[in-house]
């Protein structure tokens, strides 16, 4: 049967009902993890389930990671683990009078889980429409739809319009080929509909709805993006960034429009989750949270003036080109407790090659003026880029440790890796160095930035042993200086981690060592799943 027929889709006999399901698949870390974030709750998903249920939908969603929270195993013959459900467990949760599948794939490495998952589902419901969405599906659509998983349409882009109107014309058994911003395969052919125009009322999109999901067990665990042990609920308070770095893939996803909504929605999303779910902490995941100087103020005032006994951070990082202290001591005293930077490198070459328009002196003036208000400072570099020279990696070691003497108080080394749909992944393909054949699926389930036992140096000038020991190295590097400079801090680091309060990095990396193997949680695939084959 050709599944872009409209009769294809024949809704339930006797039923007038439509039904959607969304998923979120289980959060995918290597076996070698020792990290303390293990899971965030799904904002995505919480997100599109309250726009179905503004239009009337009757949806219901499966968060495989929070239904069960700490618990992992492994799948097919990767080194991988998975948090949460198993693929035989998800599908069981599906409802079986359901007409669309929706399932959300963020990041690379979870591609492999989510296609065995995609395969299973379609096995088990021949008739549902399957849609998939989410970064990497929208930057390496053309590789997923040549592989049977099962999916029927691929969501490019912002998913609320372009999804509603799917399921419009899937309601009324009309022909969806049209709707932009998708790509499906035709006759064994993939054919792309234009790309959809940024959502620009976003005030106007619902508010996560938090009741389909299990946020209370995120919440009760103490689980975070950056910050352990608060009652922490994700926020976007904007969608998209004006800069182009080649080795990320969000002028693909988003284009390059920033768009803030207006701060007063903000604050009363923050005070329902306050009321409702006892939220103390709100993490912002917005790609850059803070480009315009006037929206932050306003912000950081309206906040302040609330009161709400609350603090807020920016896990996932912004620019500082605005971050005079002035502004910085409002958003520290609107209760804003660690920031995150993204330096990248000390290089200004580097900088240059991978069009990350940022000053290396004036990032150190905001790390400086954050310490001045006491705001903790998160920094993160990268090593191995195209093109990077020894030279340029020793600029780096000497940025590291200007940073430690500025006042920071955590820089995070990472391997670059190669995002799907980025400048730099192109280019990687066109040099031959990337190839899509048998093997492509094993690469993605290794492009984990932060798994130091599989780091692969993308630079001719880097040898591929000396990349742990940069990535490591630099990390003890900056502590060693940091603690040398301000021997109070190793005190202060000893005493969060006796009373259970881990806020930097470092300490959030010796809680996770201490939880998952010390207390015995050990990230290890349950032997019930292996013994009985449902592992995938």
């Amino acid at each position: 049967m050709d599944r872009n027929s409209v009769m294809a889709y024949a809704l339930p006999m006797g039923n007038s009902s439509f039904h959607v399901t969304l998923i979120r698949p289980s959060f995918v870390l290597p076996v070698t993890s020792h990290q303390a974030q293990q899971g965030v709750p799904p904002l995505t998903l919480a997100l599109l389930a309250a726009t179905l249920k503004k239009h009337q939908y009757d949806v219901s969603c499966i968060d495989a990671t929070g239904e069960k929270l700490g618990e992992f195993h492994g799948f097919g013959k990767s080194d991988l683990l998975a948090q949460g459900l198993t693929i035989q467990e998800v599908t069981e949760r599906i409802p079986t009078h359901t007409n669309v599948i929706g399932i959300s794939c963020m990041f690379a490495n979870e591609w492999v889980y989510s296609r065995q998952l995609l395969k299973l589902i379609r096995e088990r419901f021949p008739h549902a429409v399957i849609i998939a969405g989410g970064e990497h599906v929208s930057a390496d659509f053309t590789h997923i739809l040549n592989q049977e998983s099962g999916i029927d349409i691929c969501v490019r882009g912002e998913g609320e319009e372009t999804l509603l109107e799917l399921l419009t014309k899937i309601k009324s058994q009309e022909s969806w080929k049209e709707v932009v911003g998708i790509s499906f395969l035709e006759q064994n052919v993939i054919q792309s509909t234009a790309d959809r125009k940024r959502v620009l009322k976003i005030d106007e999109i619902p508010w996560a709805d938090w009741s389909t999901v299990p946020l209370r067990k995120y919440l009760d665990q103490g689980m975070g993006n950056d910050t352990q042990r608060k009652r922490s609920v994700p926020l976007i308070a904007s969608r998209g960034c004006p800069y182009q770095c080649t080795f990320c893939t969000s002028p693909q996803m988003w284009g390059t429009r920033w768009i803030a909504r207006d701060p007063h929605d903000v604050i009363n999303e923050m005070k329902q989750n306050i009321r409702i779910y006892g939220a103390d902490h709100f993490e912002f995941y917005d790609l850059t949270a803070i480009i315009n100087k006037n929206w932050i103020h306003t912000f950081c005032d309206l906040l302040i003036s609330e009161n709400l006994g609350i603090s807020w951070s920016l896990p996932t990082g912004t620019r500082t080109e605005v971050l005079d202290q002035l502004t910085l001591t409002k958003i520290k005293n609107s209760g804003c407790i660690k920031m995150s930077l993204s330096p990248e490198s000390g290089s200004v070459a580097t900088l240059e090659r991978i069009k990350k328009r940022t000053k290396p002196e004036a990032m150190l003036n905001v790390i400086r003026n954050c310490r001045k208000v006491g705001m903790i400072t998160k920094c993160n570099m990268i090593f191995g880029f195209p093109g990077q020279t020894m030279k340029e990696v020793g600029e780096s070691f000497i940025y590291i440790f200007r940073m430690a003497l500025a006042g920071a108080n955590d820089v995070a080394c990472f391997s670059f890796v190669p995002y799907a749909g980025s400048e730099l992944f192109n280019q990687l393909v066109t040099e031959g160095k990337i190839i899509r054949d048998e093997n492509y699926d094993d690469f993605l389930s290794r492009c984990i930035y932060n798994d130091t036992s599989d780091i692969r140096s993308w630079s001719a000038s880097i040898p591929q042993w000396l990349m742990p020991v940069l990535v490591m190295g630099g990390m003890l590097f900056f502590y060693a200086s940091s603690f040398l400079i301000r021997p109070w801090r190793f005190f202060q680091l000893i005493g969060r981690l006796v009373t259970s309060k881990p806020v930097t990095m470092l300490e959030m990396l010796l809680a996770g060592i201490y939880r998952n193997f010390i207390e015995g949680k050990k990230l290890k695939p349950r032997s019930d799943l292996k013994e009985s084959g449902q592992a995938g």
